[in-house]
């Protein structure tokens, strides 16, 4: 039975007050799931042992490679411009912020597009608009054209003046999130901030009759605490929780009959 239990205690910078049907590890989220992160919908496009990598599921609105029409690279392009913005700044609370990698917000490339859809269904890449990739020393004919996707899936050579969606990619390191899927089947990404696990401690033991599981925590603040039961897969098969009204306390699961094999 012990080699079944696996608890998992989050507390309020990671988990909402709202009921959740199940808490995972991100590797639960696979490539082309559309995840909410920041409050916006994202489209899985790689999920590794080392980082998740988003892409925007919707574009926002159209804007200019670079207005100027002069030039296609990247450093000096209205497009990297827009991605530093308050306003997509605005997108992220500080603590999602600085989860982010050293990039934070960013265009994808044409050899990233390349490298992340090689295991990716064709439909990530459609959408109601165009949307600019990031120019990467690609062959376009010169420094008035860029790189961009039409709204059929196709990667194309607009001129950079041209209006076409802002549709950017994030990356999260693995160390920095959980998965955590509510009700209606939604996969939302938190960030797991680890100056909220200092000084916790966390025990889990089963009763000799094995009817019952105890989570205790000590070193808490505040928020909700929660044990789980998975198979050997990582399926969970019950769960539950504890409002944190001291720094310690403990988290109690009934035990389904017949749990060998």
């Amino acid at each position: 039975i012990l080699s079944l239990l696996l608890a998992i205690c989050l507390f309020a910078a990671l988990i909402p007050t709202a009921v959740l049907a199940e808490v995972s590890m991100p590797e639960a989220a696979a490539d082309d799931q559309i995840v909410n992160f920041a409050g916006k919908d994202w489209v899985v496009i790689d999920n590794n042992a080392s980082e998740m990598v988003l892409l925007l599921k919707t574009p926002e609105a159209p804007i200019a490679y670079n207005a100027s029409g002069l030039s296609n690279k990247w450093d000096s392009s209205d497009a990297k411009t827009w991605c530093e913005s308050d306003e997509v700044r605005a997108w992220f609370s500080d603590v999602e912020w600085n989860a982010l990698s050293d990039e934070k917000v960013f265009f994808l490339s044409h050899a990233e597009v390349v490298t992340y859809w090689s295991n990716n269904s064709a439909d990530s890449l459609r959408a109601e608009t165009g949307w600019w990739l990031r120019y990467d020393g690609e062959n376009v004919g010169g420094d008035l054209f860029g790189i961009a996707v039409s709204d059929a899936g196709f990667v194309g050579t607009p001129h950079v003046a041209t209006n076409y969606g802002a549709r950017p990619a994030i990356k999260i390191p693995a160390s920095n999130i959980a998965a955590i899927e509510d009700d209606a089947g939604k996969w939302n990404l938190k960030i797991i901030n680890d100056s909220a696990f200092n000084g916790l401690q966390i025990s889990v033991n089963v009763d000799e009759a094995h009817t019952k599981a105890t989570a205790t925590y000590s070193g808490a603040s505040n928020g909700k605490a929660y044990i789980v039961l998975t198979d050997r897969r990582g399926a969970v098969l019950e769960s539950a929780s504890a409002d944190i009204s001291a720094a310690s306390g403990a988290v109690e699961l009934a035990l389904p009959e017949n749990l060998m094999g």
